[in-house]
């Protein structure tokens, strides 16, 4: 894989995305190791299915000033940083890359809206049986769990699954001045704060995720 630039690793493209499953647009590699995997889930009794696959800058950029309206004016540091426990910053998702999906059990979830929610995946949860199983055996497909646990940076996602072989070569590429360039080619709300604390939130919220398996790649 050649080294990504700037627009590939912000999400200010898409042009890497040229496959997609259950309607979510992901890399071509994603999506042939993910219906693998869908297949042997599917063997087990899972209903495997993907939420969300690639968001661009724009749609991480409209979720980030909706949160960042909802506080008002000047909004407190505190508040800020309570976004980033949640949500990313535009251009540093994870999601940009095509590597990276939100999973669920279609079947098991029945009627109920899907909430994205840790509750949805311990016991009692609709998608646990599905999370148990993905804990067995996603790393024989090459996914793993980039917020497997609270680093004191993004929150645990037991649903967000990343596939290394892609995802791996993106993260190391990524470089703080590459988000600031999608900043400066179009600027979030808040683009002052982010600015002046880039290099904090580069370190905590983009760089503070669990280690790839190192059997994957």
């Amino acid at each position: 894989m050649t080294n990504p630039d700037y627009q590939t690793l912000t999400g200010l493209t898409a042009t890497h995305v040229a496959a997609e499953i259950d309607g979510c647009p992901l890399h071509p590699q994603t999506v042939a190791a993910f219906t693998r995997m869908q297949q042997a889930a599917a063997s087990a009794g899972h209903d495997l299915r993907v939420a969300s696959g690639f968001r661009s800058y724009q749609r991480q950029l409209a979720i980030w000033q909706r949160k960042v309206d909802a506080l008002g004016t000047n909004p407190a540091d505190e508040d800020l940083l309570s976004i980033l426990h949640w949500s990313a910053m535009p251009g540093a998702s994870r999601h940009h890359w095509g590597s990276d999906l939100d999973v669920f059990d279609k079947t098991a979830l029945g009627e109920q809206r899907l909430q994205l929610e840790p509750w949805e995946y311990v016991a009692g949860g609709p998608c646990a049986p599905l999370y148990d199983w993905l804990q067995q055996h996603a790393h024989r497909f090459s996914f793993y769990w980039p917020y497997d646990a609270d680093r004191g940076g993004v929150a645990p996602e037991p649903w967000h699954l990343s596939y290394a072989p892609v995802s791996q070569p993106f993260q190391q590429a990524f470089t703080l001045e590459h988000l600031q360039a999608a900043w400066l080619e179009q600027p979030p709300a808040a683009f002052d704060w982010l600015q002046q604390k880039a290099p904090q939130l580069f370190a905590r919220y983009v760089q503070r995720v669990a280690e790839a398996p190192r059997d994957s790649g």
